[in-house]
């Protein structure tokens, strides 16, 4: 709260929902705003007004199309030199940070194939091939790290960083708006 003259919490529940005020406390209110979004628009924020982006825990449960149309708008809206660090999910950075937990990246794939037990490249597959079916609740989307590298660039998002590897489980990328 000290280091930016203005912070925006962008989220898909509400601040009552998750208690987020309670957690921060009132006086945070002078240099935070937090909204609750139905959509990828980030209408409420100027064009070319964002220096610095942080999502943890968001873009993992986002579709192929959902994210194409997040970047698109979080392109819009951060300066020139911006810079963006976005986590999301890869299933071959997941199971080899962990393989005994290849029964969560299963749970999210619409068919459930025997053959997965023994064959990682085929989950993988499959599990980089939904990340654009209907969602579940609560839904992960395997994006994987060179899908998620290509829709980036789409949008003038330079790679500085693939992986910055501060979490074992899945990419966190530092990109710059350029």
């Amino acid at each position: 709260l000290k280091i930016f003259d203005k912070i925006y919490c962008i989220d898909a529940l509400s601040s009552e929902h998750n208690k987020f005020w309670e957690y921060l406390g009132s006086d945070s209110k002078k240099v935070i705003s937090y909204f609750k979004v139905e959509d990828f628009s980030l209408d409420f924020i100027d064009d070319n007004s964002l220096d610095y982006v942080f999502s943890y825990d968001t873009f993992c449960h986002i579709s192929l199309t959902g994210t194409e149309a997040y970047l698109e708008s979080l392109s819009k809206k951060c300066k020139d030199g911006a810079d963006i660090l976005i986590m999301y999910a890869d299933p071959k950075k997941y199971l080899k940070s962990e393989p005994e937990n290849r029964a969560h990246l299963i749970a999210y794939l619409p068919e459930k194939k025997p053959e997965y037990e023994f064959d990682d490249n085929l989950l993988i597959d499959d599990a980089l091939s939904d990340s654009d079916s209907e969602p579940l609740e609560p839904r992960w989307y395997w994006l994987g790290e060179e899908k998620f590298l290509e829709i980036s660039k789409k949008y003038n998002l330079k790679v500085v960083n693939r992986d910055l590897n501060i979490d074992k489980t899945n990419p966190i990328t530092l990109l710059q708006k350029q």
